[in-house]
């Protein structure tokens, strides 16, 4: 009889699991009110001048996408290498040379990164991640729901596998991380 397993389809030996991250959403929606508080003077002063609605419309739409294009590739392979890319960002490093992890009080707030510190530095990682089973590309509309911030514990705990002493600080353990729950036997008083 086959053995049943609980685990996506990608996880299976060989593979690489795919994820997409964002930058964290305080620093997003500050940067939305500032955008938007910055161009409303101008807005007024061209909607005075003539120019049409439709215009200044599609400058709204264009900065409420802006963030999708601030979004990263984040790879754990199957050769348990993780690969980082998008944005200004290109890590590509051996699991096993990195020693912590470390989310600081601000990006607990969602205003700042988590930090992996490895043996060559440090690099920063958005926490705001989400599984995607199939890696997808940038310009495409399809967009593949995740479980939001539960996917970045589940892929540092991944990244414990092939390092079991990698120390992670402020990074909530996924359920399938967390040691099974022995019953407790009934008090009698």
């Amino acid at each position: 009889m086959a053995e049943r397993t609980s685990r996506r389809p990608d996880e299976a030996a060989g593979h690489s699991l795919h994820y997409e991250s964002a930058p964290p959403s305080g620093l997003i929606l500050l940067g939305l009110v500032l955008a938007v508080g910055a161009l409303i003077p101008p807005a007024f002063q061209a909607l005075e001048a003539g120019v049409p609605s439709y215009v200044i419309s599609l400058v709204g739409v264009f900065i409420g996408v802006l963030p999708n294009f601030l979004r990263r590739r984040v790879t754990l392979t199957a050769d348990r290498r993780l690969v980082i890319t998008g944005f200004r960002q290109h890590v590509d490093v051996d699991a096993s040379r990195i020693n912590a992890i470390t989310v600081s009080r601000r990006g607990r707030l969602k205003f700042g990164s988590a930090v992996a510190h490895w043996d060559g530095g440090k690099f920063p990682i958005w926490q705001a991640m989400r599984y995607t089973p199939v890696p997808r590309s940038s310009w495409s509309l399809k967009y593949v729901s995740g479980r939001g911030g539960k996917d970045f514990g589940d892929m540092v705990y991944r990244l414990r596998v092939p390092n079991p002493a990698l120390i992670i600080d402020g990074v909530e353990p996924p359920a399938w991380a967390l040691p099974p729950v022995t019953p407790q036997p009934p008090l009698w008083y």
